[in-house]
């Protein structure tokens, strides 16, 4: 509908957006215009010019007879997902970065649930004067992967623009993309009815009489993390149930707890094993903790699924949990031990999946759940208003990643010093007094009789004698020796797959860690794939025939999972690509990793549609 409110001389008219909280009794319109009826109290009732003080031609007013175009469905449709979520205050800072004027601007919103479940899509504008600016020409930049939009709205000092924080992912008519958006939407529909699930036994080729099968998911925050990034690819009724699931889930199941399998009889929620007998579970439970990366499941619970009524208790329980683990560390702010967070006797702490197998707990550090954890909280700080916290937490992150550099460099580091020669055959032991313990040095292993090492290096030479670089990346290759392997049948076994430099970089990556590895680490990533596909070439497969026989013969879940997510999200293989290593889910349902390799697949198309 157009207002009664006339442009001077009579040029045009402005088009009305109303949006509404609660649904009318009925609609009744009349030679005044439309009256609601409520049978009770219409809640907030938000009236804005739908193009701002832009407004339209008497002509093209005439041309809206038979409906308003698709411009105008399109620009109401997206401004009543952004008034679902209404800036109300406002934070600014400034100061020089590199000479350059950097603004910083923090928004708290006003989040409304509707009758209709409309889903908020928080939105950061602008200063209009920059808006106006950039449109004439003045490089005005702002932080974020989205690009600056228009949105198409003029105001009293300027055009509206800024950034979607809550973006849909973009689509693809590939009919690959809609198989797996199908599939995930199958996945998603069984985790809903299935209600709360319990923890996961996964057995992978490690049952004898002296291995346990391993369990899975002991932390909530894994699945909100999983299921949060899931809704970007779900139908807004199916994303609605599921946001009242999460909603369900966090009251009964914070991201901060951890659950135990124990015995059968014990567990709490939906058994997702396919097997009907239960093995014996190992599990340790003294001194155990949440993992830091569930503050990062607790920033996207907070950003994308909270009722505004229970954020500040979001806040509040994740900055306690923090305070507590760095109270926990040995020393003041010994940040090596402080990113580890090894939790003593038990590899629970160890990474995301807190997976029980009684022999991986040094192997299976995962230093990006720590990145990730610092990512989550200082977002939500600013999202909380707290920005001496967010401050604080920036500084940690920026810590975290200049020691993550460093590991995965120092070997490269002694190399050039001549403390270690890589041509040695076999290679120094690892120190393990060492602080800081390169992803480079792993472990050689037996395989069949005699243990065999590989090296693959790049020479620091010029480009243009062997167009190598002229960046110097060493790292041992546990080479498989065929014709002496013995025990894995002639393939290369699960052994070597666990040892691969790729399956530590993608061990929990989120989109935060995978960008900075892309943007300082790349080549090395795609030298680590490399070595992955020389020593273990289906690694991506979920379990393997059965005449594989021997001992860990097949690779644990969480591999395929790891070097999947490093393909994906550092070095953004198409969709088509990824399509052929998504594999297939172990679970009956619930597979947390199945799901987010099916995820980061979609995102992989949308990239190639945008």
């Amino acid at each position: 509908a157009s207002s009664s409110l006339r442009v001077r001389r009579g040029a045009g008219e402005w088009p009305m957006l109303i949006v509404l909280q609660k649904r009318p009794r009925r609609l009744t319109a009349d030679k005044d215009g439309w009256t609601f009826h409520f049978a009770a109290p219409a809640g907030h009732v938000i009236v804005a010019p739908l193009f701002g003080r832009r407004w339209v031609s008497l002509e093209e007013i005439a041309k809206w007879k038979d409906g308003p175009p698709e411009e105008a469905v399109g620009q109401a449709r997206r401004w009543t997902a952004r008034l679902r979520a209404i800036p109300v205050d406002v934070t600014t800072t400034q100061r020089l970065v590199a000479g350059r004027p950097t603004f910083t601007e923090s928004f708290q919103f006003e989040r409304i649930a509707d009758d209709w479940q409309t889903p908020p899509r928080p939105w950061a504008p602008i200063p209009p004067m920059f808006a106006l600016a950039r449109a004439m020409g003045l490089p005005v930049e702002a932080d974020g992967e989205k690009p600056i939009q228009d949105w198409q709205w003029l105001g009293r000092l300027g055009p509206l623009a800024g950034l979607d924080d809550a973006a849909q992912t973009a689509g693809s008519d590939d009919p690959k993309y809609k198989l797996l958006r199908d599939q995930l939407g199958k996945e998603i529909a069984k985790v809903i009815q299935a209600g709360h699930m319990a923890p996961h036994m996964w057995p992978f080729g490690e049952m004898s009489a002296s291995y346990y099968a391993p369990t899975y998911f002991h932390n909530p925050g894994q699945t909100f993390i999983t299921l949060i990034r899931a809704l970007d690819h779900l139908g807004r009724p199916q994303a609605d149930r599921l946001r009242a699931y999460l909603r369900r889930e966090f009251k009964t199941h914070s991201p901060f707890a951890l659950e135990y399998w124990g015995k059968a009889a014990d567990r709490k929620g939906a058994r997702r094993e396919r097997f009907p007998e239960d093995a014996q579970p190992r599990h340790w439970v003294a001194g155990a903790n949440f993992n830091l990366q569930s503050l990062y499941a607790a920033w996207l619970y907070y950003d994308r699924v909270a009722d505004p009524a229970e954020r500040p208790a979001v806040w509040q329980a994740a900055s306690q949990c923090l305070q507590r683990h760095r109270a926990r560390a040995a020393v003041e702010w010994d940040y090596t031990d402080m990113l580890r967070f090894p939790v003593q006797g038990t590899p629970l702490g160890t990474h995301m999946t807190h997976q029980n197998h009684p022999s991986v707990e040094s192997r299976f550090e995962s230093f990006n759940s720590r990145v990730n954890g610092l990512i989550g909280y200082t977002r939500l700080a600013r999202l909380a208003g707290e920005e001496r916290a967010a401050e604080t937490g920036t500084c940690l992150l920026a810590r975290a990643l200049a020691l993550r550099f460093a590991q995965l460099y120092f070997d490269q580091y002694l190399i050039q010093l001549g403390v270690h020669q890589p041509q040695l055959l076999p290679p120094p032991l690892a120190d393990n007094t060492r602080r800081l313990q390169s992803l480079t040095l792993m472990r050689g292993l037996y395989i069949g009789p005699r243990l065999a090492w590989t090296y693959i290096w790049k020479e620091n030479t010029p480009e243009s004698a062997k167009g190598v670089g002229a960046r110097v990346y060493f790292f041992h290759v546990n080479h498989p020796v065929w014709s002496a392997s013995q025990g894995s049948g002639g393939v290369s076994g699960g052994r070597d797959v666990i040892d691969a430099p790729l399956f530590f970089i993608g061990l929990d990556l989120t989109p935060g860690t995978a960008g900075f590895y892309r943007d300082y680490c790349r080549d090395f990533v795609e030298l680590a794939f490399k070595h992955l596909a020389l020593t273990a070439p289906t690694w991506y497969v979920a379990d393997g025939p059965t005449y594989w026989s021997s001992e860990e013969s097949v690779g644990p879940p969480e591999v395929p999972w790891a070097c999947f997510l490093a393909k994906a999200m550092i070095l953004q293989a198409d969709g088509r690509e990824l399509y052929k290593y998504v594999d297939f889910p172990q679970a009956a349902f619930g597979d947390l990793y199945y799901l987010g390799k099916l995820c980061a697949a979609l995102e992989a198309f949308a990239r190639k549609a945008k």
